[in-house]
């Protein structure tokens, strides 16, 4: 599907409920100075990715793509 979630994000494949509790447990493992890394990572790609100057860039591209397709 295209999702890419920058090593920072975990894809279930089923997301069946004995896969979520695996994926939790799994997680519940890691320390404090982990998910505080994580969570900055996360932060960091999510003001990058997905700010108002970042939406323009892309929105201005696919508006470029349309009008060449005519």
């Amino acid at each position: 599907c295209g999702l890419d979630v920058s090593s920072c994000g975990i894809i279930l494949n089923t997301c069946q409920i004995d896969e979520i509790e695996k994926e939790i447990l799994v997680c519940s493992k890691n320390t404090i100075e982990w998910f505080k890394e994580k969570s900055e990572k996360i932060k960091e790609i999510t003001l990058r990715k997905f700010s108002e100057k970042s939406f323009n860039i892309r929105w201005q591209e696919i508006l470029s793509y349309i009008e060449n397709e005519r």
